[in-house]
């Protein structure tokens, strides 16, 4: 078992747990979003780079997301709700970051939705704990151990601080 300087479980080699953690830098609009909007580091839908994380196995259990943003703007995320996608492979926009959620290709390697709500600001930013949309444990099995994920603004946000950092870490189960 490895640990953070925290004394947080990063992995357990026994294969039990893992948290791979993964970023996602935001534009540095500064401008609040509509309800069911795209999170994602690129305004130009063609240019979003879409973020993803490496399991230590591809066959992992992965029961909840925790998510954080470092925005402390008292109007930005606070009691927003959010979804995590997850996907098998990058999928494409017809928006940029902010414009409506709308995927032009890449349906057919969704894996699963979780959702959550943030916590109230706190002085150095949000944190949520996402769920799975559909029962309680999404089963990716996937033949690479790399997934990608996005991000959508299911509620809408306040103003919010300029070019900020969203972390997700997904808890995995071998």
């Amino acid at each position: 078992m490895t640990a953070d300087p925290s004394g947080t479980i990063v992995q357990q080699i026994a294969g039990v747990e893992s948290n791979p953690t993964s970023t996602l830098t935001l534009t540095s609009a500064t401008t609040a979003r509509s309800a069911n909007t795209l999170v994602a580091n690129n305004a130009t839908a063609g240019s979003i780079v879409v973020p993803s994380l490496t399991l230590t196995n591809p066959g992992a259990l992965i029961p909840r997301l925790r998510l954080s943003i470092n925005d402390a703007t008292s109007t930005a995320w606070g009691a927003v709700s959010v979804q995590i996608d997850l996907w098998s492979a990058a999928p494409t926009f017809t928006n940029g970051d902010g414009g409506a959620f709308a995927v032009a290709t890449g349906a057919a390697n969704h894996l699963g939705s979780y959702t959550g709500t943030f916590s109230a600001v706190a002085g150095d930013g949000v944190y949520a704990e996402l769920a799975p949309v559909v029962g309680t444990v999404s089963a990716p099995r996937l033949a690479a151990p790399t997934i990608y994920w996005s991000m959508i603004a299911v509620s809408a946000t306040g103003v919010t601080g300029a070019s900020k950092t969203v972390t997700l870490t997904a808890e995995t189960l071998s």
